[in-house]
């Protein structure tokens, strides 16, 4: 995987946005598969978000990814919209989101889906971000505490 940063950090440290993306990626896709992701952790403030995860090439099963987090949030906050939007990296390399829907559609799996008529969270590509967000947040601390882990 190629990782790589943008913006300053505050709470989080560079090295453990390496580290917490990495492992967190691992737990997401193949081996076979991060190898070939590229991601950006930028970090600035976005009106209104968290975090957001955006697709940098023009393939229809992309690879680079722009993952953006408030760096103004808590620690938690922080490595938890990580979480989130390492969810969505993880959709959109197996093929599971499809971006290059025109206007508001997007495909999820083989399904159509119009995101302006259906509530943000009753989409499914949010239900298992939101979903695993939490689980995935909760492994990654007590792996630190388990194994001693400080940044």
């Amino acid at each position: 995987m190629n990782l790589t940063y943008t913006g300053k950090p505050i709470r989080v440290s560079v090295a453990e946005y390496a580290y917490a993306t990495d492992w967190m990626l691992s737990r997401l896709v193949s081996k076979k598969l991060k190898k070939n992701l590229s991601v950006e952790i930028s970090l600035r403030k976005i009106k209104g978000l968290n975090g957001q995860t955006d697709v940098a090439d023009d393939r229809r099963i992309p690879r680079d990814f722009i993952v953006t987090v408030n760096p103004y949030l808590s620690r938690k906050s922080q490595l938890s919209t990580l979480a989130h939007e390492l969810v969505h990296v993880k959709q959109f390399a197996r093929g599971e989101l499809i971006s290059e829907m025109k206007g508001t559609m997007q495909k999820w799996k083989d399904e159509y889906i119009d995101h302006a008529e259906v509530d943000y969270f009753d989409l499914p590509w949010e239900i298992e971000a939101w979903g695993r967000e939490h689980g995935l947040y909760m492994r990654y601390i007590k792996h630190l505490c388990d194994d001693n882990i400080t940044f």
